[in-house]
Order: C-alpha cells, then structure tokens, then sequence
C-alpha cells in the first residue's frame, strides 16, 4: 500500500493506493501460458480475525469509468490470440478503510489453460490490521 503515512501503516480514513501484480514465470508468447485472469477481493475480519462476510466495496477504473463493487475482475478469457499480447493482469485501485479493524485481501490468478480457457487458481491470502485514525498525532498550528 502507498498512503501519506511513510511507514505504509493502514490508518482509517486515509486513502490508500494498493497495486498488485499476478505473473506467471512463463512469458505470454509461450503458447498456452500466462495470467489470464486476475480477483481481488477484501472482506472485514471480528477481532479473532475471522470472516465476517463483509465485503468492502472497492472504487477502480474499468474501460475510463469508475466502477464501486466489492470485487475486482480482471479477465482476459474472451481476448483473441492477439488482444492476449497487450493484456495485463495488473490490478491497481485506491481505497479508503472507513473503520479501523482487522481485513483479509483475497487475490486469484488464474493460469491460461491448454485450450485457451481459464486453468488452474493460486489465491493469496493476507490479513492487515487498519489502525483507529487517533493512531496517528495530528497538530494544528495557530498563526
């Protein structure tokens, strides 16, 4: 995560920019190879840091629009050989944690299968603790 704290510590009500980037050890002009599928995911943990089945909806840019849904997908399954070249699975998006607490990220990369279609899945799984916004001192200077 990139934010205004410098140590990248997640602070509620901070905007926070997150990047993530899938890649398969073979590059894409292997036949048959490649990410073809990216989900990003991420859900509110209780304090015994288990799920909640709260999902927070993520903001990102989607075809030069901005689109809220609690999950990211990039998919690359209906591209032709040539579109395929120029597909990234790459996700970026920024996002702003409006209460403090435990969250688990859930990214999916799906391989391209022999035939085209989507093959196998690795998930990452990751919890972050988001601190109270009183974590950090604030000052205001009178002049």
């Amino acid at each position: 995560p990139e934010g205004p704290d410098k140590n990248g510590i997640p602070v509620e009500d901070q905007r926070m920019r997150f990047n993530i980037a899938p890649y398969d050890n073979i590059d894409s002009l292997t036949p048959f190879r490649g990410v073809l599928k990216t989900e990003v995911e991420i859900e509110a943990l209780n304090e015994n840091q288990q799920p909640t089945g709260k999902f927070e909806d993520i903001e990102y840019e989607k075809d030069g629009q901005i689109v809220s849904s609690n999950k990211i997908v990039k998919d690359g399954s209906g591209l032709d050989k040539f579109e395929l070249n120029e597909f990234d699975p790459k996700v970026s998006f920024y996002h702003i944690f409006r209460a403090a607490g435990w969250y688990q990220f859930r990214v999916k990369a799906y391989d391209r299968a022999k035939d085209g279609g989507i093959g196998g899945a690795r998930e990452l799984k990751f919890n972050i603790n988001v601190l109270p916004a009183s974590f950090r001192t604030r000052s205001i200077d009178n002049k």
